[in-house]
């Protein structure tokens, strides 16, 4: 028969087991409710949840039909989900207080516990009750397992309720009745033709999808643009639109949509206005993106900045960029298809090269510095226009740079065309595999202009280095073998991108100077004097360039107009009325152009 002190040693460690088994979970079940409710603390900010960008954009909206019901019904039903998932995060924040106290306690009441039982036992041959004692073990263990499960069950209920508190769906737009339509339906063994992934060569064409034009060369395809109008007066402009936050991205245009992007340091938005009226059809602000920079960790230079980048379309969906590096796409009714960031990139200026598409690839060039050690950062990305996902992505030998590629079809084959320094890199736009390079750069420059490809020419431009052409037709390094000329002089851009027509090189810099280059060979055929700087780039129409200029002191826009020629012939001189650094966008008989406070159309009577 065993001995009694022997019987409830045993029955004190099975008891101690038990407690230690207690505040182990008790422990546990207390650091998940902490750590949640930490987490909770510092992603949640109850006035910018209660402040939301989407109502402030569907405010904005309803300005321009203040009878839209539907749209009211949105707002209303909006903000009460808002409100409903602020009362959600009330809710969760009060129950892990409790379960918080819960769990403290427990593990209080199991340590203290753990540490009666270590005293010393009772004295050997006093008499107990057995029958007691074994119970009082039993039901110890029971205990600590019921209290394990019961911990374990509300700990997983705490984190969904988390979870949930973070889930505010946006409300679908309330259907409204529409009138029964006079045409009958189809048979069913009729579908509707499906759209095509990407559009035509001759849609392209006809629209302005991207920066700098069709063709990203700074051509217009259509050439009848007006060459005179008057801000301030209102002579020759169709609408101005009021855009409500800054930006320096330039206007796309397709078919009766015209969309622009803009930002500042805490919001990013994405505006589309009728091409025809100037009526705001929709503003949609980009929203957070999960591992995105909501907020830029630095102020950049100017508040323009925030929104350089211009955006593309493929006439399906319209894709923007910002500096954040944040990378979202809308449908043309303004319905956010998906959204990405790019991560949080080395870049003094924010992230300002502007996007290209090629068939169904949206290209996206991340240049940023290199680290002091190791391997460049940078890359250029091909993402499927649809999805978002990426098709290709290839690393880069270069440093940061404010570019925008161009694709250019070189003996009928495309090319994507690169800058940064040190190299200008053509790539297939369909794989990514380089196809060659050309050392341009020594040093540490920073490059904003573009490349820019006309007649089997490639042209960069830099103030403080040259403008350059390369032939476009090599394999691998061409650094040796492909240089056709350099031009040093006077007239070199900092920021705004050269043009060519084929025949001639037209430039624009920030100290008031245009220039025209042969293209042959690079030599100067005219300079003239301004004495306004310029940020966008000349753009050619027919056998006119226009070139819109700052003029900071005053606040107007000034875009000269001049022929395409071998000596400089001003054909007009046009004030706007507000400062312009977006390049126009350019289609059939009318201009659109960005000034800091509005988008103006530009032309003669509405089409």
């Amino acid at each position: 028969m065993p001995d009694d002190a022997t019987t409830t040693d045993e029955r004190r460690a099975a008891l101690r087991r038990s407690a230690k088994i207690t505040a182990v979970v008790a422990a546990a079940f207390s650091v998940v409710v902490a750590a949640v409710m930490v987490k909770q603390h510092l992603d949640y900010d109850a006035q910018k949840m209660l402040d939301s960008e989407e109502i402030d954009a569907l405010k904005i909206d309803l300005t321009q039909k203040p009878t839209d019901e539907n749209l009211k019904e949105r707002i209303r039903a909006r903000d009460l989900a808002l409100r409903a998932g602020f009362k959600r995060r009330v809710e969760t924040s009060a129950t892990g207080r409790y379960l918080l106290l819960a769990g403290l306690v427990l593990l209080v009441l199991s340590l203290r516990l753990i540490g009666k039982l270590a005293e010393t036992p009772p004295t050997p041959g006093r008499p107990g009750n057995n029958d007691i004692d074994d119970a009082v073990a039993a039901w110890s263990r029971i205990g600590a397992g019921a209290v394990a499960l019961s911990f374990a069950g509300l700990g997983i209920g705490f984190v969904g309720t988390y979870a949930s508190s973070l889930d505010c769906p946006v409300p679908a737009p309330v259907a409204t009745a529409e009138p029964a339509s006079e045409t009958p339906a189809q048979p069913e063994h009729e579908p509707a033709p499906a759209v095509p992934a990407y559009p035509s060569p001759d849609e392209v064409r006809a629209n302005w999808p991207r920066l700098f034009g069709p063709a990203g060369d700074l051509v217009a395809v259509h050439t009848n643009a007006p060459t005179t109008w008057d801000g301030p007066s209102g002579d020759g402009i169709l609408w101005k639109s009021e855009v409500p936050l800054a930006g320096a991205s330039s206007p796309v245009v397709w078919g009766d949509a015209v969309f622009l992007t803009a930002a500042d340091r805490t919001k990013r938005m994405v505006l589309c206005f009728d091409a025809k009226t100037g009526a705001q059809r929709w503003a949609r602000p980009v929203g957070a993106i999960p591992g995105g920079n909501i907020v830029l960790k630095k102020d950049l230079w100017e508040q323009y900045s925030y929104a350089a980048n211009t955006g593309t379309t493929d006439g399906r969906r319209f894709y923007a960029i910002f500096a954040n590096a944040d990378l979202v796409s809308f449908d043309f009714d303004g319905n956010r298809q998906w959204a990405k960031t790019l991560g949080t990139l080395d870049n003094g200026y924010g992230h300002a090269s502007s996007l290209c598409m090629h068939e169904n690839l949206l290209i996206v060039q991340v240049d940023q510095n290199r680290p002091e050690k190791g391997e460049s950062l940078s890359r250029i990305d091909a993402l499927d226009g649809a999805t978002g996902k990426v098709v290709w992505s290839t690393k880069r030998p270069v440093t940061v740079s404010w570019t925008t590629p161009s694709i250019a079809r070189v003996d009928d084959t495309p090319q994507l065309i690169t800058l940064a320094n040190p190299f200008v890199i053509s790539y297939d736009p369909a794989t990514g595999r380089e196809i060659w390079r050309y050392k341009w750069l020594d040093g540490s420059a920073d490059i904003a202009p573009s490349p820019v490809y006309a007649a089997g020419r490639v042209f960069v431009a830099m103030d403080g280095v040259a403008v350059t052409a390369i032939k476009a037709d090599g394999t691998g390094d061409v650094t040796q073998t492909h240089r056709l000329w350099e031009y040093d002089g006077d007239v070199l851009p900092s920021i705004s991108t050269p043009m060519s027509d084929g025949t001639r090189v037209y430039v624009a810099d920030e100290t008031g100077y245009l220039g025209c280059l042969d293209a042959a060979t690079g030599e100067l055929r005219w300079e003239e004097e301004v004495e306004f700087p310029f940020m966008a780039s000349p753009v050619l129409v027919g056998t006119r360039v226009y070139a819109v200029a700052e003029e900071l002191e005053e606040d107007k826009g000034v875009t000269f107009v001049f022929d395409a020629a071998d000596a400089y012939n001003e054909v007009a001189r046009n004030v706007l009325g507000e400062v312009v650094r977006a390049t126009p966008a350019f289609m059939d008989g009318r201009i659109y152009m960005r000034g800091t406070k509005h988008l103006f159309c530009i032309g003669g009577d509405a089409k």
